[in-house]
């Protein structure tokens, strides 16, 4: 009998009837002749589940263990992200309970905090050099004296470059002989002019 194979396990016999074999431990097993196609399909589906159970399991094991694994994987990185999320809002609570203690630690220590933020300006544009202990004396001088000058006076007085740090012509750097304590109005309208003489 010549059997063309129609699916797996369900093959075409010249009489237009189907057989299902299926292949356990190198021998091929047959379950009966159908007339319909549909009918094969159900006999294979039933008897290959029967045969190759241990063999499903272990393939249905592994795919659960994959499923697992990726489960997992997905939870760790949204832990990562709900950690991340945590700490920013305890951050976020912690700077709004602190705000007026932050105001008035800054407003207390704002000379070095304006030293400090300039020199990372000056830094951060490459304008800033290491000259010693004498070039970093002059600069914190300079700042106390622009804050006692606007304690006593009531004006706003600036540390100011005398060449700009940033200019198209010239570039100034943040040392002591190139600060000049000026008030606030004086500092604006000059803002990065410097005339070459």
């Amino acid at each position: 009998m010549n059997n063309l194979q129609k699916y797996k396990g369900i093959y075409l016999t010249n009489s237009n009837n189907f057989i299902v074999r299926i292949r356990k431990d190198g021998k091929l097993t047959s379950f009966g002749c159908f007339n319909s196609l549909r009918e094969a399909k159900a006999v294979y589906d039933r008897e290959y589940i029967i045969l190759h159970e241990h063999m499903l399991k272990r393939k249905i094991h592994k795919k659960y263990k994959k499923l697992i694994k990726i489960a997992n994987e997905s939870f760790i990185e949204k832990n990562k992200l709900l950690k991340e999320y945590a700490l920013k809002l305890r951050q976020q609570k912690y700077r709004e309970a602190h705000r007026e203690d932050r105001k008035l630690y800054v407003k207390e220590h704002a000379t070095e905090y304006c030293m400090y933020a300039n020199k990372r300006r000056a830094a951060k544009i490459n304008a800033s050099k290491d000259w010693g202990e004498l070039n970093q004396f002059i600069i914190e001088e300079a700042y106390k004296l622009s804050r006692l000058r606007s304690d006593l006076t009531g004006i706003e007085w600036q540390v100011d470059h005398i060449i700009p740090l940033i200019h198209p012509k010239v570039c100034g750097l943040h040392v002591g002989i190139n600060l000049q304590v000026i008030t606030a109005i004086e500092n604006l309208n000059k803002r990065n002019k410097f005339e070459v003489n």
